[in-house]
């Protein structure tokens, strides 16, 4: 009887968590790309764990900071590369968050093109919300 109780408990559950169809959503609301062309786009994209620690160039080919993470929004767009300028081997830096369009991969390097360091030295330093 315990061994029919634990079994029908084990079936409910994974009715309850198993969906239904075979679109699996993103955010609440996106579908995961099944088309053999949707999967090319995601497969030719960039790894986020790649970028993170990646360093960023400017157009000269200058080391001007290093990305440290990545924010992406509710919408399940990223938006935002938070990068470490300044400082000394990580010493004295401060994070600063550049919008993802500006960026560019150049050659598989992150390029941010039309900013010096001084420029992104002078940006205000970005905190995490505590949420």
């Amino acid at each position: 009887m315990k061994l029919l109780r634990s079994s029908l408990l084990f079936a409910a559950v994974l009715l309850f968590v198993t969906p239904l169809s075979a679109t699996a959503q993103i955010a609440g609301s996106a579908s995961i790309p099944t088309s053999e062309g949707g999967l090319k786009v995601v497969a030719l994209g960039y790894r986020a764990s790649t970028l993170i620690k990646s360093p960023v160039y400017d157009v000269d080919g200058k080391k001007i900071g290093r990305v440290t993470d990545i924010i992406v929004t509710q919408q399940a767009a990223v938006s935002y590369f938070i990068v470490d300028v300044g400082g000394f081997l990580g010493i004295g830096a401060k994070q600063i968050a550049v919008p993802a369009r500006a960026f560019r991969i150049v050659d598989k390097k992150v390029v941010l093109p039309d900013v010096t360091a001084d420029q992104l030295k002078r940006l205000p330093a970005f905190h995490f919300s505590r949420l």
